[in-house]
């Protein structure tokens, strides 16, 4: 067993919320977390691995005026007796990292930014002084801490810098980019004759080029075999009307509340789980066959939800309702998508399986696979990925390209942590999607939501692979699936994420 043993400063101990020590996970070489076992006593954390080996540690990290974002160490190797001092380490990977994207940059011949060598040159001047002092000096600590800010501020300066520089090169072949960009509805159980289809539906046309349509199969399936579709056509009917492509599902996402009561049953039972996950796909499929122009197949399948399954009935599953699909509606591309794709839930016990493994598998059995979906919800606790720097989400995103196909990112956070009486979730006394760790929720709630995915959107327009983008919620004044995570609020009114959106639709999107 590889252990690790790293000293906390107890001034900075003091401040921290102690969800932070939750989010300790380590990572190996190729980048995917391990189950890791974290035990703190007083200032002492003790981090217990299953293999010894080398890696980094990675934790969700406050930073003075950017946030709670993940921070790794460089390489640590185990050690019984030698121990780290955490802060000196998060800000030695900070500068190996923020000096290796220099590196690769300069390699490619493209001029650094005045901010980025500012910043870079005064954190690695802070980090050189910390080294100077005792690890556990007030003086270490507080360089360290400088050092952290400024090597972090330096790679989200280069992350812009990146974004826009490719943008502008994929701009000058094509002015117009064919990103698809979508808002997702989810169909309700039924539909009051004087509601609108689709709530502000001028506004959607000029936030969106592409529709997306979640299917409930706990609403359209309430008793087995007696199934009703009425509400999800209605709303893919709408979307037509107003000449948007539609993306439809997940057909299935293997959350507790979007699978129906009877399905749960069968936790015990992986072929009559199966079973009834064929059976609905194919009769789903049949029935909507050439109203979408994309299926997304599933959803959820790598992570621990409601079933305990192991890694071979994990890839069953997933093979047999690709397979249906395909066999169902063989014109029209299927997707599959993973959550969390940075692969925090591995850090626990029986978390679930690497996604790309399962994506690899489904790729391999040619099966037609035409993307690969990543679902990203930010600032979630109990389901969602832990906010990262705009440069991390770049290169997690390059290692799920390797794969050779197309992406379609989902995207969700929250804008509040107030009642939502529409969510599906807080109408079945799930109430277990609070905001994530660290996270400030007690003003500006709507620009939080802003600040946390302004980051990353340039990032995907960057990106030639990156097929589509999906915000998960267009309005909370109607049922949805994650809390406070619409577009538009209860009342209506549009958030300042949906301006956002808007107009880098008119800026970069045909």
């Amino acid at each position: 067993m590889g252990l690790f043993h790293l000293q906390v400063p107890d001034q900075i101990s003091r401040t921290l919320p102690p969800e932070v020590w939750d989010s300790i996970h380590f990572c190996g070489s190729g980048g995917t977390p391990w189950q890791t076992i974290v035990e703190k006593e007083n200032n002492q954390l003790e981090i217990g691995l299953k293999v010894s080996s080398s890696g980094k540690v990675h934790i969700l990290w406050p930073v003075e005026g950017l946030g709670s974002r993940v921070l790794a160490t460089c390489t640590l190797a185990p050690s019984k007796t030698k121990s780290y001092n955490l802060v000196t380490e998060l800000a030695r990977g900070s500068c190996h990292r923020a000096r290796m994207l220099a590196a690769e940059w300069n390699r490619l011949g493209i001029h650094l930014s005045e901010l980025f060598v500012q910043h870079l040159t005064e954190g690695t001047a802070c980090f050189l002084k910390a080294l100077k002092h005792d690890d556990s000096s007030p003086e270490s600590i507080q360089e360290s801490t400088k050092a952290i800010l400024h090597l972090e501020l330096a790679v989200d300066s280069l992350a812009d810098e990146y974004a826009n520089y490719c943008i502008d090169q994929r701009k000058q072949r094509d002015p117009r980019l064919t990103t698809l960009l979508a808002g997702s509805m989810l169909a309700p159980a039924s539909f009051d004759s004087s509601s609108e289809v689709i709530p502000m539906q001028e506004l959607y046309l000029q936030t969106f080029n592409t529709a997306a349509v979640r299917l409930n199969w706990r609403e359209i399936e309430i008793e087995p075999n007696k199934l009703n579709y009425a509400p999800v056509e209605k709303i893919i009917e709408g979307f037509d009307e107003i000449g948007l492509r539609t993306i439809s599902g997940p057909l299935i996402d293997f959350e507790t509340e979007l699978l129906p009561e009877w399905v749960l049953n069968f936790s015990d039972h992986f072929d009559a789980l199966q079973q009834a996950s064929i059976n609905f796909v194919e009769r789903t499929v049949s029935h909507l066959k050439g109203k979408a122009q994309l299926w997304n197949c599933m959803s959820g399948i790598n992570t621990s939800g409601p079933f305990y399954l192991d890694d071979e009935q994990i890839m069953r599953l997933s093979l047999s309702i690709l397979q249906t699909v395909r066999h169902s509606d063989p014109e029209t591309p299927a997707i599959v998508s993973f959550n969390e794709p940075f692969g925090e839930y591995l850090r626990k016990p029986h978390g679930g399986i690497p996604g790309l493994k399962v994506a690899e598998t489904l790729q391999r059995c040619g099966l037609g696979l035409a993307g690969i979906g990543l679902d990203i919800k930010l600032n979630y606790s109990q389901t969602g990925s832990m906010q990262r720097s705009a440069m991390d989400f770049s290169q997690n995103l390059d290692r799920w390209s390797a794969l050779g196909l197309p992406l379609l990112i989902q995207l969700t956070a929250p804008a509040g942590s107030t009642n939502d009486p529409y969510c599906i979730a807080h109408q079945q006394g799930r109430e277990n999607q609070t905001p994530f760790q660290g996270v400030d929720m007690s003003s500006h709630f709507d620009d939080m939501q802003l600040r946390v995915i302004k980051p990353i959107l340039p990032i995907l327009l960057a990106k030639p692979y990156v097929h589509g983008i999906v915000w998960n919620g267009w309005s909370d004044g109607v049922p949805h699936h994650s809390p406070n995570a619409g577009l538009l609020d209860q009342s209506g009114t549009p958030r300042p994420l949906q301006k956002y959106l808007r107009a880098m639709r008119a800026d970069h999107l045909s």
